[in-house]
């Protein structure tokens, strides 16, 4: 996985080779900066859907201590 800044507003957010049947999901949260003197995060999981080569993409961005 990785991150592309597209401008202040805007991130773009690049997943490769997540193949797992039991799904896939970072453990710890990714802190991507901080919005308003907080600290903001993303978090995902990834599982694959029977029969077929789709994906679902289950995410969220959540705001933490203030720093």
């Amino acid at each position: 996985m990785r991150f592309e800044l597209v401008n202040q507003n805007s991130l773009k957010v690049i997943f490769t080779n997540h193949s797992n049947n039991l799904g896939t999901y970072n453990i710890e949260p990714f802190e991507l900066g901080s919005i308003g003197n907080r600290l903001f995060y993303f978090n995902y999981f990834i599982t694959h859907l029977d029969h077929t080569l789709r994906k679902k993409i289950d995410y969220s961005f959540y705001v933490g201590k203030e720093v």
